[in-house]
Parts: C-alpha cells; sequence; structure tokens
C-alpha cells in the first residue's frame, strides 16, 4: 500500500507525463477538424470559440499551445474527478492511482484526445468535472453539489450535446437527496432547473448560431443522424408514408443508392454478414457521404451552405420518426447491436445491466451501501451515454470513450471491498 502522499507524488508525475507525450506528439487535422476552425453551422459553439481564443493568443505557435492546452485542461479535470472520489473517501491512495492512469489513457493510448482537434478534448474533462459534483450528490446527499453540476453541464453541452442524458440522472439524484429528507418543494424546485437545462442550451445554442451565422436555428446535423439507422432499415414501399413530393423523392433515391452501393439491411456488403456491423462500420458513408451530400440536392437545391443544413436537418428529423415507426423492430434490430458494438459483448452487457438494476432496487429499498451507490451511478454513466449515442450515431471509441473507466471502477470497488473484508475478519 501506499499512502495519500506518495500516491499524490505518482498522480503528478503522470500527470507531467501524458502533457509532455501529448507535446511531443503532432497536431492531427481530421474532416470534422475544419467545422470546428471554421466554425460551421453544424457544429455547437463551445469548441469553436476555444479554438478562436487559442488562435488569438498563439499566433504561430498554435498548435503546441492547443496541444498544451488540450493535455493541461485534461489533467486538471481528471484531478478534479479523483480528488472528489478521495474526500469522498470512496478511493484509497493506491485506487486513485490506478484509476488516473486508466483515465489518462485515451491521451496516451489508441484515440490520443490531447492531439485531435476535435470536440472531444474539451468534453472529456468537462464530463468528468460534472460528475465528480454528482458522485458528491449521491454520496453526502448533498444539494449544493447538485446545483453546482448545473452550470458545468451546460458548459458541457455547448460542447457536445449528448451529455443531455445527464439530466434524468440529476433529477433521479435529486429525489434520493429530497426523498432521504421528507421534503417535496425543495425537489420540485430542483427538478424544474434540472428541467430547464435542455431549454436553456438550446436557447443559448440557438443565440450563437443567429450571432455567427445570422439563423436562429439549433446545430442542425441531428436529423440526418437519425435518419441513418431509420433509412437503413426501411423498405422500398415506405415511399408511401410520405405525402410531400420533396420527401418521396429523397426518400426512393436515397434507398435507391443505399441499396446499390449494398449499404442497406436489405442489400448486405458481401464482406460483411452482418447488418450491425455494415452499419457500425459504414456509417459515415451512409450518413454523411449518401443521406447529406447526395441528398442535399434534393432537399435544398440552389439554396445557400446554411440554409442547405438547416432544410435537410427539417426534413430528416420529420422522417426519421416515421419510418421508425414503421419500421420499429427492423431498426431495434440495428440499435441494440449498436449498443452491444459499443459495451463489447452481449454477455458483458447483460451482466452489467443485472448490476445496473440490482442497484436501482437497492436504492429504492433505501438498503444499498457507498459501493453499491457509487456502483450503480458509473452503470448509469456508462448505459445513458450508450443508449444516446445508438440512437443516432455508431459506437465508436470516440463517442462511447467517456465512460470506459466505469469498468476498472467497478473491480477497484470490488477489490477494496474485498480487502477491508479480509482486514475485519483478522
Amino acid at each position: 500500500m501506499i499512502t495519500s502522499r506518495q500516491a499524490k507524488y505518482l498522480v503528478w508525475g503522470l500527470f507531467l507525463f501524458t502533457t509532455l507525450v501529448v507535446l511531443y506528439r503532432e497536431l492531427v487535422y481530421f474532416p470534422d477538424s475544419e467545422g470546428y476552425l471554421k466554425s460551421y453551422l453544424i457544429r455547437t459553439a463551445g469548441y469553436p470559440l476555444f479554438l478562436r481564443a487559442v488562435t488569438a493568443i498563439s499566433g504561430e505557435y498554435f498548435e503546441w499551445i492547443l496541444k498544451g492546452l488540450q493535455a493541461v485542461i485534461g489533467c486538471w479535470g481528471i484531478g478534479y474527478f479523483l480528488r472528489k472520489l478521495k474526500r469522498l473517501k470512496i478511493l484509497q491512495p493506491l485506487s486513485v492511482v490506478v484509476l488516473c492512469v486508466v483515465l489518462l489513457a485515451p491521451y496516451v493510448f489508441d484515440i490520443r484526445i490531447g492531439n485531435k482537434v476535435l470536440s472531444e478534448a474539451l468534453a472529456y474533462p468537462l464530463f468528468l468535472v460534472v460528475i465528480a459534483q454528482l458522485f458528491g450528490a449521491l454520496i453526502r446527499r448533498s444539494n449544493r453539489s447538485l446545483l453546482l453540476a448545473i452550470p458545468w453541464l451546460l458548459l458541457l453541452l455547448s460542447v457536445r450535446n449528448q451529455f443531455i442524458f445527464l439530466v434524468p440522472i440529476g433529477i433521479a439524484l435529486a429525489y434520493l437527496i429530497y426523498r432521504d429528507k421528507g421534503q417535496l418543494r425543495p425537489f420540485l424546485m430542483v427538478m424544474i432547473l434540472w428541467l430547464a437545462i435542455p431549454l436553456v442550451g438550446n436557447l443559448t445554442d440557438r443565440s450563437y448560431h443567429y450571432l455567427q451565422h445570422g439563423h436562429f436555428v439549433r446545430t442542425p446535423w441531428q436529423g440526418i443522424h437519425f435518419m441513418a439507422p431509420a433509412m437503413f432499415v426501411a423498405e422500398l414501399e415506405d415511399v408511401d408514408l410520405f405525402d410531400e413530393e420533396v420527401k418521396r423523392n429523397y426518400f426512393s433515391q436515397m434507398h435507391a443508392s443505399l441499396a446499390a452501393k449494398k449499404l442497406h439491411i436489405d442489400h448486405p456488403n458481401d464482406f460483411y454478414w452482418d447488418p450491425v456491423v455494415i452499419y457500425v462500420y459504414q456509417f459515415t458513408e451512409i450518413a454523411n457521404s449518401t443521406l447529406f451530400m447526395e441528398g442535399r440536392e434534393i432537399i435544398a437545391p440552389g439554396k445557400d451552405r446554411y440554409e442547405t443544413f438547416i432544410e435537410v436537418d427539417r426534413v430528416t428529423g420529420q422522417m426519421a420518426p416515421v419510418l421508425i415507426k414503421n419500421n420499429f423492430r427492423r431498426w431495434f434490430r440495428i440499435y441494440r447491436g449498436n449498443f452491444v458494438h459499443g459495451i463489447g459483448s452481449t454477455a458483458l452487457a447483460v451482466v452489467l445491466l443485472f448490476l445496473l438494476l440490482y442497484g436501482i432496487y437497492s436504492l429504492s429499498k433505501r438498503n444499498a451501501s457507498r459501493n453499491m451507490e457509487c456502483m450503480t451511478l458509473a452503470l448509469l454513466l456508462l448505459y445513458g451515454n450508450m443508449a444516446l449515442v445508438s440512437l443516432g450515431m455508431y459506437t465508436v471509441n470516440r463517442f462511447t470513450f467517456y465512460n470506459h473507466w466505469a469498468i476498472f471502477f467497478l473491480l477497484i470497488l470490488w477489490i477494496q471491498a474485498g480487502q477491508a473484508s479480509l482486514k475485519a475478519k483478522k
């Protein structure tokens, strides 16, 4: 075992090592990077404004400054999260170091978010700060922590709106806090504040686009995301679900294009036997290259770039629910497979689901231990993010890595509980 002071030095050493690794490696640009650097209409405000600020202060040293800031902000977010768990007496000193290694993995291995011009470099540390407050609210039954999470969550949503799934979790925590205190009115007030988060976030998003792009709209890219799985499973006769000529033409031509490219559930790719695999690994070809790039000329001919994004988002956003409802079983097959792909395997998904349900049951009966409470919250975060991402995206690391630490966290809690039990027997 190590002391708290030794753990602190080791964590700082890991932060220094990670920062040096990020600085040593080159900054990598992706197709999505241009949208952030040039503040495209389809990008939310947070990361483009961050890049603009870095550009203003860095000059010719932009890449060095950006890498350094992304590494430092990442280490700050991880440090904030670990300090909170330590103060809540959830983690022992050695466990802090182990979890720190796991949390730093996205910077050093595989996804390397500190070296990418992508929004996850900001979203990851902000997410950790938000959930640190949620752990504080859960363990201490702290209304203050729950309220402090709100501004951080609003900031996080300005970077990536996939974290809207945290709102029902926050409301559930508010219920636990005020259930134990037997107070209804304060619970209703806090619940209203959490319910207002999507409205405030939407208004902020629209205001940003009005000031930046001249259009008072929410970030217009969600329609394509929801349309991708809906169109992937749609049948040819579904064209009769639509009366408007534009929608009928769009559906017919997109269905024919996906079939010709063998990117449809009824027209599988020769290299993949599982439709879920086709959907996951060919998502960008389905959504971006086909439904948007080919479909924009049908939906928004002659319109400028901004109006095209807005009109495509509007039309696909209206069509997707209709197609999902009419092909729900086929759609759910893809959704379930996409979800399981993000978790890793069906067996793991089932085991974790049973643990989550047991944890929720224990909390409802008011007999959950601290470890059980922490486990339940970690699994809620994992499943909440995966459930939302699976609706309209593909479950690759870029969208799912935020909660990969949860599995290691459960193992740490189990090991610590075992050590405590052995000590008690002695």
